[in-house]
């Protein structure tokens, strides 16, 4: 979990503690009687823990805590260029180039697919490799796996 990312948390006959919370810049849910929880960094699961340990430290006995993930804003693609709808597209765990390509919509009739840039940091340094994305797509390359924060760009042919 990230910050941006929203949860909804829900306690078992205690309806009054149960909401909708997006992690802020900080990192943190404030939560009903337990103020500020840190939530960034960690899997919804552990979260999960934490929120049930700190109701049933003070103020429940046995809580019965579920967490769900509405949205994962801090986990996203960014695909740009000649596809059919641009823009910010969520990471989904396990994503390839043609995945994103196709969230976007597929490539406009100006798209130079062979020539797509996937834009990566990698340690603080920005890596750019360039991609058959065409070729992929008719089974002659092998399909390239995402990370989250990279950035796709597919280039207007030259023609």
């Amino acid at each position: 979990l990230g910050p941006g990312d929203v949860v909804e948390v829900r306690i078992f006959n205690e309806p009054e503690l149960s909401g909708t919370h997006q992690i802020s810049d900080s990192g943190t849910i404030r939560l009903p009687l337990v103020g500020a929880v840190d939530a960034a960094g960690i899997t919804p699961d552990q979260l999960t823990i934490k929120i049930a340990d700190l109701y049933n430290e003070r103020f429940l006995k046995d809580a019965e805590v579920s967490l769900f993930v509405k949205e994962h804003n801090s986990r996203k693609i960014y695909v740009l260029g000649q596809v059919a709808k641009p823009g910010p597209y969520a990471f989904d765990g396990k994503m390839t180039i043609i995945d994103a390509v196709a969230l976007a919509g597929g490539t406009t009739k100006l798209a130079d697919a062979d020539r797509t840039l996937i834009t990566r940091d990698q340690n603080g340094k920005q890596m750019r490799v360039v991609v058959r994305v065409g070729a992929i797509g008719e089974g002659r390359s092998p399909d390239v796996p995402l990370q989250p924060g990279d950035i796709i760009f597919v280039p207007e042919t030259p023609f």
